[in-house]
């Protein structure tokens, strides 16, 4: 079965903090979508975007495996996993936590009801 993964960090990042580190490098996060978003359409396999806000975590290592191995979905989802729980070491987390799913399915089914 041919598939592709992208696994990138942190490029849905809505903190002032990390964007105002990067500065103009940000664009390259819109980039990457619509490569993803084009491959989806393109190619003949799916294309799933997997954006990790934690690289080095071990935490967030079962999740990632979970969402590369998740067949049913695989291909039609772009998802940002952020660390998993609200406390981090006892401290409240101020940054997302958890999943955020975006799904794009295609739109023919609704075209014909109009």
């Amino acid at each position: 079965c041919k598939s592709l993964a992208v696994l990138t960090h942190d490029i849905f990042s809505v903190e002032e903090d990390s964007n105002a580190a990067r500065g103009i490098s940000g664009i390259m996060n819109s980039s990457m979508f619509g490569f993803c978003n084009t491959g989806r359409l393109e190619v003949e396999f799916p294309v799933q975007l997997i954006d990790v806000e934690i690289l080095d975590d071990e935490a967030l290592l079962p999740y990632i495996a979970t969402e590369l191995f998740r067949i049913a979905t695989f291909g039609v989802n772009t998802v940002r996993l952020c660390y998993p729980w609200p406390r981090r070491d006892g401290i409240r987390l101020s940054r997302p936590s958890g999943r955020f799913v975006m799904r794009q399915i295609p739109s023919h089914s609704y075209e014909v009801a109009n």
